[in-house]
């Protein structure tokens, strides 16, 4: 979580829109550099999700997806995530992004 070639992660900070402004130095690291490339996005029930791209397990590159997590901000504007809990496969349910199950 460093700038300037130390350890990566995911950073994330509020702002007014989508076009900004931007409060460069508001910014939080979210995840540290197990994860990369994170994005917000709601779920078929209006939750906010955060997924991004699972970067390293044991000193090996994945690359994979990672499973969902709960996105929240608390009013003093830090953000939290939460381990969703996962559906069981005999959930006989959409997965959480309203995809039918094939």
């Amino acid at each position: 979580g460093e700038a300037g070639g130390g350890a990566g992660g995911v950073w994330a900070l509020p702002c007014e829109s989508i076009l900004g402004p931007f409060n460069i130095p508001e910014a939080k690291l979210l995840t540290d550099n197990h994860l990369y490339s994170g994005r917000l996005i709601k779920d078929h029930d209006d939750r906010w999700l955060f997924m991004a791209f699972v970067n390293e397990r044991e000193n090996e590159f994945v690359g994979q997806l990672s499973d969902p997590f709960e996105f929240s901000w608390t009013d003093s504007g830090d953000f939290l995530l939460k381990e969703l809990d996962q559906p069981s496969p005999t959930d006989n349910g959409a997965d959480p992004f309203g995809m039918p199950n094939s």
